[in-house]
């Protein structure tokens, strides 16, 4: 893999149920930016991981599977698979999340192009809840936000910003985090 404008992680632990979609709703992006998908995979115990290296097979100049020697849990297994991306770029898809607009990386790195003094882009998105089957639209739309709100308070209660629709510049979140 030459080195990509973007780079997706997808970090998954038993989610045979939901890792196909998701990286299929990568691989189905109409763009004209490179990207490669780096997927860490930490110890499931179910068919995660063979799931995940068919389809490294099936796109090998796309589809990097990282696979933990031990299960790392959620930050190690974020900090251990974005060690591998390469992207100037990066952006995340978890392995039971799926992108609906299937321009999203043109849109959101087409804005970061040409608007350098920002550093991260994110957008509205829907849930669906497994257990009811219940789907929840515009979520970022429709938070209420107080007017008078400490910084921390936002991030720490009301953080509505979703991973799945966040795309950053990689150099900002090596220098941050």
């Amino acid at each position: 893999m030459n080195d990509p404008i973007l780079s997706v992680m997808i970090t998954a632990y038993n989610q045979d149920g939901f890792i196909a979609e998701a990286i299929e709703s990568v691989l189905n992006q109409k763009t004209t930016y490179t990207f490669e998908i780096i997927i860490g995979e930490d110890c499931s115990n179910d068919n995660t991981l063979k799931i995940c290296t068919d389809y490294e097979k099936k796109y090998p100049d796309k589809i990097k599977v990282v696979r933990n020697k031990q299960n790392l849990g959620i930050l190690g297994n974020w900090e251990s698979t974005f060690s591998h991306c390469k992207g100037k770029y990066f952006s995340i898809c978890e392995g039971d999340d799926y992108w609906t607009d299937e321009k999203k990386i043109d849109k959101q790195i087409d804005f970061l192009e040409k608007n350098p003094e920002f550093g991260m882009v994110c957008s509205n998105y829907s849930k669906v809840y497994q257990t009811t089957g219940i789907k929840e639209e515009n979520c970022l739309r429709n938070r209420r936000f107080q007017k008078i709100i400490k910084y921390s308070d936002y991030i720490i209660v009301r953080n509505s910003i979703m991973t799945a629709t966040v795309v950053m510049k990689s150099e900002l979140y090596r220098k941050y985090h």
